[in-house]
């Protein structure tokens, strides 16, 4: 089986990356010879990639084919061996108690060995403790112990004291530093946490599902994770240092917009796209996860307890926001097209770029890891990834910024200079006739010698002022008939007409002059 399904090596990634660099460096250097400036070619820099990648994405997603994730079947229930338990990360006081129950509901067929819990924080406060913590703790713990008796077990409330961050009292590292401390607790370490439920009932649990207060499941979605992770090709496979070598510690699956809050609205039924579930999605083909084996993690998924421990000793205290993005990296992150969560989205544009300002900042944190090598390559392309996705915006408007300024300059100095292109167009006429030797007179019998000239390509001077502006503007510097009759103050059929009885005539004149 590991041969027939072996992992897509390093050369893939190397081969994916030198073509996005070669075609976006080649993208510049065009650019470069278009504009012939320097400043605006590396000002394009990262919209071009953008394009680039988009490109190449899209030609390589036409010859893909999806590859879902083998998984163990399930409908009989989650054996022992792949106790699980289920959790809500999420601030007391801010989350719907119910949502357990709910979950409970939509994974009635996993069995016993499935838990779920509420993996608590107290809201962030000036003091360690408030008059209030005690009502919001005496709630969910009535909650949480109804659950029990109506169910016979299986439900959990894990909450931890609020510790000082340099600014006020919150819970240590919030998400990231309470899934630590639960993963502590499922390996027989010390742990932090205080639980509300049958101690016992955890031991042997083996993985940790976790999930956002406001995220939703679909029914048989947490089973096919659990099958999932138990199938022997994604079993990870620790190395040295604890962390895997192969198969997969981390699996999400795919997140997709409620339907409810995505048209909640005006912003949201703008940005969020269509809610609700698409069945067609589970065949599709993710580019990361079906040409290099790396399918990341978004934060929402199932893990391996031990090898998030493990991970966790790599990672800094206190200096990582985005710490999903580097979790998938260290413990080989799969993606699972075919099981899908529902998530909410922000009604309201401030609460929107509030989350994007965490991811940006995130993604600016895990900047660091781009250099080490203990990373595997398109991982550590990944995380440069996400930094072109934080500048594709300012860097854009900067350019169309510059751009915009550019063209007023331009304007603003013709009108206080007072320059026309009529008469740039008569000085470059009158180059013409200068760089022209001089007619010689015609003294045959045809024609008195005091007669004037006839009317010809070497004797503009015959022409009207205007015309001969009119002929320069079309044929030297390529202004059409519209542009030139609005640069005169005429008509546009007059143009035509006046033009039409000079020598040359009323289609474009080309090689009669020369701007040089």
């Amino acid at each position: 089986g590991f041969l027939l399904f072996s992992p897509p090596g390093e050369v893939r990634a190397a081969i994916y990356i030198a073509a996005l660099t070669g075609l976006t460096l080649f993208s510049c250097l065009l650019a470069y010879s278009l504009l012939g400036d320097f400043l605006a070619a590396a000002l394009l820099l990262v919209p071009l990639w953008s394009l680039v990648k988009g490109f190449v994405d899209f030609l390589l997603l036409r010859f893909l084919r999806p590859q879902p994730l083998p998984r163990l079947d399930l409908s009989a229930g989650v054996p022992e061996e792949g106790k699980t338990i289920c959790v809500l990360s999420a601030l007391l006081g801010c989350v719907e108690l119910e949502r357990l129950e709910q979950l409970r509901l939509a994974s009635r067929h996993e069995g016993k060995h499935l838990a779920f819990g509420l993996l608590a924080d107290l809201p962030a406060a000036d003091t360690e403790t408030t008059s209030n913590d005690d009502a919001l703790i005496e709630e969910a713990k009535r909650t949480v112990n109804a659950l029990n008796e109506k169910y016979g077990g299986g439900f959990y409330l894990f909450l931890r004291p609020r510790s000082f961050d340099g600014e006020g009292y919150s819970g240590f590292e919030r998400k990231r530093g309470a899934l630590t401390e639960l993963a502590k607790l499922l390996c027989g370490e010390d742990s932090a946490l205080r639980i509300i439920g049958d101690r016992n009932a955890l031991r042997g649990t083996r993985y940790i599902i976790s999930l956002d207060a406001d995220t939703r499941v679909f029914p048989g979605s947490l089973g096919r994770l659990i099958g999932a992770a138990l199938h022997p090709l994604n079993v990870p496979v620790p190395g040295p240092e604890g962390l895997p070598v192969s198969g997969h510690a981390v699996i999400h699956p795919r997140i997709e917009t409620e339907l409810e809050s995505a048209g909640a609205t005006d912003f949201a039924l703008i940005f969020a796209g269509p809610g609700g579930s698409d069945p067609y999605g589970g065949l599709s083909t993710e580019l990361y996860m079906d040409a290099f084996g790396s399918g990341g993690f978004a934060g929402k998924g199932i893990l391996d307890a031990e090898m998030l421990l493990r991970c966790g000793e790599k990672l800094p205290t206190g200096r990582v926001l985005s710490h999903d993005a580097l979790e998938g990296a260290y413990l080989r992150g799969a993606y699972m097209s075919d099981a899908n969560l529902v998530d909410a989205f922000p009604a309201k544009p401030l609460q929107y770029f509030k989350r994007l300002h965490r991811w940006v900042r995130g993604d600016w944190q895990n900047a660091p890891w781009i250099f080490k090598r203990e990373l595997p390559l398109i991982d550590r392309f990944r995380l440069l990834d996400s930094l072109r996705r934080s500048l594709l915006a300012p860097v854009t408007f900067t350019a169309m910024l510059l751009g915009l300024c550019c063209v007023l300059l331009c304007g603003c100095r013709v009108r206080l200079t007072g320059a026309r292109p009529e008469e740039d167009a008569l000085r470059a006429l009158a180059g013409t006739e200068e760089a022209a030797p001089a007619a010689t007179p015609d003294t045959g019998e045809g024609r008195p010698e005091d007669a004037p000239p006839r009317a010809d390509a070497s004797a503009p001077e015959d022409i009207r002022k205007d015309m001969r502006a009119a002929i320069v503007l079309r044929d030297v510097q390529g202004f059409s008939y519209d542009e030139i009759a609005r640069i005169l103050e005429a008509n546009v059929g007059t143009i035509k007409s006046r033009i039409s009885l000079t020598p040359f005539g009323p289609g474009p004149a080309s090689g009669r002059f020369s701007s040089t």
